[in-house]
């Protein structure tokens, strides 16, 4: 899976700042895996990989999940670094509706991580990383 990584940090407004640690600290707890840009708009998924995986969000806080639940599938997940533009303030247009989606990443982020915990994912990927490193 390819996931981009924003090269740029012009004009980051300081909003996006905190939710990209904030995304990016709890992916960590989730899966065990640092250094990916959880919130990078670009993305390119093993559809393969993919198959029969069941979500329970449906907007911003897709992507968060579809991300856990393939690293949790122990996909590759490799950082492609790309370019971002961000337009001056009064320019920039946003669906995002921060006291709704922001909830509703927290439930989600609840629910993962309740898993991860359940389920024991990190513990799973981290295996899985080092059966893959000794060969």
């Amino acid at each position: 899976m390819l996931v981009g990584h924003r090269c740029t940090v012009e004009n980051v407004p300081s909003k996006n700042t905190f939710a990209n640690k904030f995304a990016n600290f709890w992916f960590a707890v989730q899966t065990a895996k640092r250094g990916i840009d959880t919130q990078c708009g670009y993305r390119l998924y093993p559809l393969k990989t993919m198959r029969g995986l069941r979500t329970i969000s449906s907007r911003y806080e897709a992507e968060l999940e579809l991300l856990v639940r393939m690293a949790w599938r122990d996909c590759q997940i490799i950082p492609v670094p790309v370019r971002v533009y961000y337009p001056p303030v009064e320019q920039r247009i946003s669906h995002f509706r921060p006291g709704m989606d922001f909830f509703r990443i927290s439930i989600l982020n609840t629910i993962l991580t309740l898993s991860a915990f359940i389920y024991g994912y990190p513990s799973i990927a981290i295996y899985h990383y080092c059966i893959h490193k000794q060969s």
